[in-house]
């Protein structure tokens, strides 16, 4: 019996911690990975796709950068220790691909990039409207998004953590297709 017992409880253990480990889908926040000492080693940026317990990205080893691609068309966070990323052993265009842990619990993963961004575009055309006609997003280059958002940011009054949200789902948006 408590054979039965025992193999019951272990058979759960691993289920669950299956279950948490294979989660996969897109950060609904920017995501702090800290080390055991409590120091920040990792900002993995909400909309970052996470597979199987994973964030797959480019690097580069210099600034801590992190991108989603090798053409580092969106960033993906900043590594602040590089002992956490695993290296996969290809480089592109200056950065290295790596691996890196994130431990997000269901809760905190959304199975499409919509849901992970939605909260955020209702900011955006709230603040946006308050003065004039929300602009749409596609029609200017990130290049030029950078001089409208500090523009608003100073017009608005916007908080440091609302702007960088709006920043990120226009670059999120920009990147859709």
């Amino acid at each position: 019996m408590k054979f039965i017992i025992f193999i019951g409880i272990f058979l759960s253990t691993i289920l669950i911690a299956c279950s948490i480990w294979s989660s996969s889908g897109y950060l609904r926040r920017d995501f702090e990975i800290r080390d055991e000492k409590g120091d920040v080693s990792a900002v993995i940026l909400l909309g970052a796709y996470v597979k199987d317990g994973k964030v797959t990205a480019w690097t580069d080893c210099s600034t801590g950068e992190i991108f989603r691609t090798s053409e580092r068309d969106l960033e993906y966070g900043y590594l602040y220790n590089s002992h956490i990323a695993k290296y996969t052993g290809t480089e592109e265009n200056g950065l290295k691909e790596v691996t890196i842990a994130v431990s997000a619990g269901k809760n905190e993963l959304a199975p499409t990039m919509y849901e992970t961004i939605a909260e955020i575009e209702n900011s955006y055309y709230e603040h946006c409207s308050s003065c004039h006609a929300a602009p749409i997003i596609k029609h200017y280059p990130k290049i030029q998004w950078h001089g409208i958002m500090d523009s608003m940011i100073h017009h608005a009054s916007m908080e440091d953590k609302e702007s960088e949200d709006i920043k990120r789902y226009i670059f999120i948006s920009l990147q859709k297709q």
